[in-house]
C-alpha cells in the first residue's frame, strides 16, 4: 500500500474510528497488505480487494465483485492485489505486456540491439547450458538484471520511452509503485522512474526519494506539468529555480512551494502573470502588494477575490478587476465601491448581471439599472422592486432579452402583458411631457416679478430695458 492510499483512508475516516487511534497504523496496514499478497501467490484467477467501511473497519473482498455497500458509495476500495501469483513476478509481466510479445522476442532484441558481442557469446551459453526452462521469463529475467543490467536497463529505458506515450494513464499510475517494489537493480530502477517522469510528470509522486531531490528531474517534471512540484522533496519546493520554473509552466503550483518562496516577490509576480488565481497562494504580505495584486487581476479579473481588503477598496484596481472579468469581479469589491455609481456602471457595461453585486441604494438607481439590463435583460432581476415596476426600465429589459425579463417584472406590469406595458410607458411619458408644458405655462403667466425669479428654471434671457422675458425654446 502506498503512503498516497493510506492518506486517502484517512481522509476518508470521517468518523474518527478506533482504527485510526493506532499509532503505527500505516506499519499495521503494510503487515495487512503484505498478508493479502501472501494469499495470492499461486491464485491466477482473482484479485484481493482491501475496503474500508464509513465505520473504519477493514475488510477484504476476494474476486472482481463490488460489495454493494461499495456501489452505493459508503465503503472505499483502497488496496487491490496484484495480477495474482508471485508478487515478483510483477516486473516480468509489466515488460512482456509493454513490450507485447514473447520472452524470445525480447532476448533477440537484446542480443541484436543491446548485447556487446562478449555479452551476447556470455548470454547465449547461459541459455543454452543453464536455463532450463527457456520459457520461464522470471527466471531470463533474473538473469539478464543480474549479470547483464545496464544493457537490460537500456532495453528498458527504449521501451518504456517508445511505449509509454500510447499506455492509459490510470494502469500506469496503478503499475509504477507496483513495479518499482520489484525492480533490484539500481539503475535500473532509476531508469525507469526517469523514463516514467519524463512522460508523466505527476509519476513523480511515485519516485524514490532520491529522485525526488535529484534537481535536474523535478525540473525536467516541473517544467512539463508544474503541479509535479507537489512531489519533489522540500528541499526543492524551497529552491527558486526550480519553484519559478513550476510556476512559469501553471502560476497555480505555487501553492506547493515553500514558505519562504510564497513571500518572495520575484516568485509570485512569475506566478500571477501565468494565472492570476495563484494570488491565493502568495502570502499576505504579497496579497497586499498593489503590483502583485494589478498583475494578478489584469490576468484574471477575479483573481480580486484574493487580495487584501485594503486593495479590494482601491478604485484603480477594482476598475482593473471589472474590466478583466466581464464585471464579475465586482463581486470582490468592498463595499464602498459598490456603491461607487462609476465602479458599478463599468461593471454593468460588461455583463448586467453584475448589478447583482451593486449595493442596495444602486440596484434602486435608474440610469444604473437600465444600463445594466440593456446590456442583460434579465439583470432586472436584480433591480429595487420601485424599479421592476418601472415601465420604461421594464421594456428596456423586455427587448433586450425577447420578453423572457418579464418574469421579473413586479406582478401589475406582468399582468399588463408586454403590449400593455408599452401602452403604460407611453401614458406616462404623455402626462410627464404634459407636466412639463404646464409648468412651462404657468411661468409664463405669472406676473413680472415672479418670471424674473424663474428665469432660470425657464432657459430664457431677462431683458430689463423692455421688461420682457425673451424665452428660449423648451426641449421635452
Amino acid at each position: 500500500m502506498s503512503k498516497h492510499d493510506y492518506e486517502a483512508l484517512k481522509e476518508y475516516d470521517s468518523n474518527n474510528s478506533l482504527l485510526f487511534r493506532e499509532e503505527n497504523m500505516y506499519e499495521t496496514l503494510e503487515k495487512i497488505v503484505m498478508e493479502i499478497e501472501k494469499k495470492t501467490i499461486g491464485n491466477t484467477d482473482n484479485h484481493i480487494y482491501l475496503y474500508v467501511s464509513s465505520d473504519g473497519t477493514l475488510y477484504e473482498n476476494e474476486g472482481d465483485s463490488v460489495p454493494e455497500a461499495a456501489w452505493r458509495g459508503e465503503d472505499k476500495c483502497i488496496y487491490k492485489s496484484l495480477h495474482g501469483g508471485s508478487p515478483e513476478d510483477s516486473i516480468n509481466n509489466f515488460l512482456l505486456n509493454l513490450y507485447d510479445g514473447s520472452i524470445e522476442e525480447i532476448i533477440e532484441q537484446l542480443k541484436n540491439n543491446y548485447f556487446s558481442l562478449k555479452e551476447k557469446e556470455s548470454f547465449n551459453k547461459w541459455y543454452e547450458d543453464e536455463c532450463i526452462d527457456k520459457g520461464a521469463s522470471d527466471d531470463i529475467f533474473e538473469e539478464l538484471n543480474k549479470n547483464y543490467s545496464a544493457s537490460f536497463s537500456c532495453f528498458v529505458d527504449d521501451l518504456i520511452t517508445y511505449e509509454i506515450d500510447n499506455m492509459d494513464w490510470e494502469i500506469l499510475h496503478e503499475t509504477v509503485d507496483e513495479v518499482l517494489s520489484f525492480i533490484s537493480n539500481n539503475e535500473m530502477k532509476l531508469n525507469f522512474e526517469k523514463s516514467v517522469v519524463s512522460y508523466f510528470p505527476l509519476a513523480l509522486e511515485y519516485a524514490s526519494t532520491r529522485l525526488k531531490d535529484d534537481p535536474e528531474v523535478v525540473k525536467a517534471a516541473v517544467n512539463n506539468d508544474g503541479w509535479a512540484l507537489e512531489y519533489a522533496s522540500t528541499r526543492l519546493k524551497d529552491d527558486p529555480e526550480v519553484a519559478e520554473v513550476a510556476v512559469e509552466k501553471d502560476g497555480n503550483a505555487l501553492k506547493y512551494a515553500s514558505a519562504r518562496l510564497r513571500d518572495n516577490p520575484d516568485i509570485v509576480i512569475a506566478a500571477v502573470k501565468n494565472h492570476g488565481y495563484a494570488l491565493e497562494y502568495a502570502s499576505k504580505r504579497l496579497r497586499d502588494d498593489p503590483e502583485i495584486v494589478t498583475t494578478a487581476v489584469k490576468n484574471k479579473g477575479e483573481a480580486l477575490q484574493f487580495a487584501s481588503e485594503r486593495l479590494q477598496d482601491d478604485p484603480e484596481i477594482v476598475t482593473v478587476a471589472i474590466s478583466q472579468s466581464d464585471g464579475w469581479a465586482l463581486r470582490y469589491a468592498s463595499e464602498r465601491l459598490k456603491d461607487d455609481s462609476g465602479i458599478v456602471t463599468a461593471a454593468v457595461e460588461k455583463d448586467g448581471y453584475a448589478l447583482e453585486y451593486a449595493s442596495e441604494r444602486l440596484k434602486d438607481d435608474p440610469e444604473v439599472v437600465k444600463t445594466a439590463v440593456k446590456q442583460n435583460g434579465d439583470a432586472l432581476e436584480f433591480a429595487s422592486e420601485r424599479l421592476k415596476d418601472d415601465p420604461e426600465i421594464v421594456i428596456a429589459a423586455i427587448n433586450q432579452s425577447g420578453g423572457y425579463a418579464l418574469i421579473y417584472a413586479s406582478e401589475r406590469l406582468q399582468a399588463l402583458g408586454v403590449n400593455g406595458i408599452i401602452e403604460l410607458a407611453k401614458e406616462q411619458r404623455e402626462i410627464k411631457e404634459a407636466k412639463i408644458d404646464i409648468r412651462n405655462k404657468t411661468i409664463i403667466k405669472k406676473p413680472l416679478s415672479e418670471q424674473i425669479k424663474s428665469a432660470e428654471t425657464v432657459k430664457g434671457k431677462f431683458d430689463i430695458k423692455n421688461k420682457r422675458i425673451v424665452k428660449d425654446e423648451v426641449s421635452l
